[in-house]
């Protein structure tokens, strides 16, 4: 009887131990993803380059530098119109600041080239032992005049993110926060009514996303500029091989104790 004992004692502890590594990597795991405007001058989280052909992908930008066309972008002044001086932007975005390219001035008032789409990038890493599956990228986003496009690893996700009124001169982009949820194949989506893309092409180490802003041929002063506020990204953990061979002797120690409780059943009804 004490071996019987001693015996269902040790499965049972494997049993506990299966269970306790099952709930752990189910568990999500947050990985760091920057805001905009984090610090002051140049935001040292975003880079920024320009085309003026949208159908043409830049793919992963590099590191900034005097002749690749590359920079790092500019956290906007919040005295300049159109932040400041009761201007449209929209001011309630949390950590999030107003961003864009190297400030120009117009009698006094932020401007930038026209018709032109800013290419914003930033970076996050994702752990070895992520379910790429699972991960999710969540936030908010303002711009002027509207994002046209995202992308995962310079890999683009689909047209335009702002529909009208969001890309005509109501500045309605610029005004409200818009939604936005990137996912993997099996993301745990929280929202279908605002900007959400699945399948995302995500890998292990470090990926870029990318927020792609056009800004329209209107007439003097024309600013341009992105803000990304609540943006944070999780996915669930792969179970480890370890940890799978707990489950499977969890589960066989399940099965051994309740056939042993019905052997010991049908020995007292003899």
């Amino acid at each position: 009887m004490h071996k019987l004992m001693s015996g269902r004692h040790a499965v049972l502890f494997c049993t506990v131990a299966a269970l306790f590594a099952m709930a752990a990597a189910a568990h999500a795991d947050m990985i760091t993803i920057a805001n905009t405007g984090v610090g002051s001058g140049r935001d040292a989280n975003y880079v920024y380059t320009v085309t003026t052909d949208p159908t043409i992908s830049p793919g992963v930008l590099a590191a900034p530098n005097d002749t690749n066309g590359v920079f790092a972008a500019y956290i906007l002044d919040t005295s300049a119109w159109p932040i400041g001086q009761g201007g449209p932007y929209n001011k309630s975005t949390g950590s999030g600041k107003w961003i864009g390219p190297q400030p120009q001035y117009y009698g006094g008032h932020l401007t930038s080239p026209t018709s032109e789409y800013f290419v914003y990038q930033t970076s996050f890493t994702i752990a070895s032992n992520i379910d790429l599956s699972t991960v999710l990228i969540t936030g908010d986003l303002s711009s002027d005049n509207c994002t046209t496009s995202l992308a995962i690893n310079g890999v683009g996700l689909g047209g335009t993110l702002m529909p009208s009124p969001g890309c005509s001169t109501d500045g309605d982009s610029m005004k409200n926060a818009h939604v936005f949820e990137i996912g993997g194949s099996n993301a745990n989506f929280g929202s279908t009514t605002g900007i959400y893309f699945a399948y995302a092409a995500f890998h292990t180490g470090i990926n870029t996303i990318q927020f792609k802003v056009y800004n329209d041929n209107g007439a003097q002063p024309n600013p341009t500029g992105l803000v990304v506020w609540a943006m944070q990204a999780q996915g669930s953990e792969t179970p480890e091989p370890s940890t799978a061979g707990l489950v499977i002797a969890g589960i066989a120690g399940v099965a051994w104790l309740r056939r042993k409780a019905t052997k010991c059943a049908s020995s007292r009804m003899r």
